[in-house]
């Protein structure tokens, strides 16, 4: 049964009050219904009484119709199987108020909005709400401002069934030309912009022949990891301050975790726990809200032990403080340890603030994203994937491969690798039974 609450959140004089929409146990939305009040004149989800609140009767009345049109509103959409989320609800609280949006979604840049403001809002697999990261969040943000922009470039609004092969092919060369975006970034952009439109055809819209056609695409690039090899050159390397020490130790306790580089300079001695005779570090990720246990390698109980069972201090209060800071310092230790080798690969050049293909030493090419690449690179092959897949967070093994930039012929070598083992196995077996 469908019901209406209210609350008030603070105490700042004016307040608004929320509605809390539930239309089961498991699914519930939250707005504010833009009434305000005293937060002292609100109490348990009800006016209070006072006589000092002149205004009482008025809001109270205002409450109650709201309330009402709210589940007459959802009984009717319930007929004709509509599906609900946080839009619907404001869409009633703003009829309620009088206010017709000005917005059709039937063009891309409305629909774009409309599919960001749902974001937190959005459903698992188990039907419970997991929302997306911030990241997330800015990603689509950037993604409809680049909508927006292409529109005005084109003097064109477009509608969700006009999105044919020229929309495609005259949105990369904006990207490309205009924006100067890289090739991958524009290729994830596309394939974001096909998520939008096919969300829109799941909630009845009308989209294109063509638009279930759109393809991202990734421009190959050598994936720049650190071996086993560097990390000793790493270690051994003398450091001259207490930031580059902690820098290398974070680095250090990256590549064995496996771990995005926000969750890994978030941990805390709580983190590591103990199970019997085995010491873990458990964390939940921050994208997907996944809870994982890494098992400690001896690489991270020595940092550990030597730090008091700590890890290393942290470098700022913010996460993107932290990250920046130890972007710049591990670049630093990777110049001093020596890893000079000039290879292919992308970074960013100060003056565009775009990557740039080149060759370049190996040390300028490295940044945190090289922690959990580095460790699903090196045990690939010698432990099993689902279980790497488990701790990196991945959940197909095609994106796995590709993040690690694994080709056909090395699927080809690591079966070779488990054949021998297993005929050497076999052979013993034989030679056994022989004796």
């Amino acid at each position: 049964m469908a019901t209406v609450t209210y609350f008030v959140k603070g105490k700042k004089n004016p307040s608004p009050i929320y509605v809390r929409f539930s239309a089961s146990r498991e699914i519930f939305y939250r707005q504010s219904t833009e009434i305000f009040i005293n937060p002292e004149y609100f109490n348990k989800g009800k006016v209070r009484n006072i006589a000092e609140f002149e205004k009482k009767d008025e809001t109270k009345t205002k409450l109650n119709d709201l309330e009402s049109q709210i589940l007459k509103e959802h009984s009717l959409a319930q007929k004709n199987k509509y599906v609900f989320d946080k839009n619907w609800l404001k869409r009633e609280i703003d009829k309620f108020h009088d206010r017709t949006l000005d917005i059709d979604l039937q063009y891309l840049d409305a629909y774009a909005r409309f599919f960001i403001e749902k974001l937190p809002d959005r459903l698992g697999s188990k039907g419970n709400i997991i929302g997306v990261t911030d990241s997330t969040f800015k990603k689509y943000r950037t993604i409809e401002k680049k909508i927006i922009g292409f529109q005005q470039y084109q003097k064109q609004k477009y509608r969700l069934s006009e999105i044919d092969e020229t929309f495609q092919v005259n949105l990369i060369k904006y990207l490309r030309d205009v924006e100067q975006l890289g090739e991958n970034t524009i290729g994830r952009y596309i394939k974001f912009i096909k998520t939008i439109i096919l969300d829109a055809e799941k909630y009845g819209h009308r989209i294109s022949n063509y638009a279930k056609n759109i393809k991202g695409f990734v421009e190959e690039i050598d994936k720049i990891y650190l071996s086993f090899n560097d990390l000793d050159k790493i270690e051994q390397v003398k450091l001259e301050s207490q930031e580059l020490e902690n820098a290398r130790d974070w680095l250090i306790i990256g590549c064995y975790i496996g771990q995005r580089i926000g969750d890994t300079l978030a941990l805390k001695a709580k983190n590591v726990h103990n199970v019997g005779e085995l010491d873990f570090i458990e964390l939940i990720q921050d994208k997907g809200k996944k809870k994982v246990m890494v098992l400690i390698h001896p690489k991270v109980r020595d940092i550990l032990n030597k730090r008091g069972g700590n890890f290393p201090a942290s470098f700022a209060k913010s996460k993107g403080s932290k990250v920046t800071m130890f972007n710049r310092y591990i670049k630093t230790i990777a110049k001093k340890a020596g890893l000079t080798e000039l290879i292919e690969g992308a970074k960013v050049n100060s003056s565009t603030n775009r990557k740039v293909k080149g060759i370049y030493p190996k040390w300028e090419l490295i940044t945190s994203h090289i922690c959990r690449r580095s460790f699903a690179t090196n045990y690939y092959g010698h432990v099993p994937t689902p279980f790497l897949m488990e701790i990196t967070g991945h959940s197909r093994e095609k994106e796995f491969l590709n993040y690690i930039g694994k080709k056909p012929i090395d699927y080809a070598e690591q079966m070779l690798k488990y054949w021998k083992v297993a005929i050497e196995e076999q052979e013993k077996k034989s030679h056994l039974k022989a004796v």
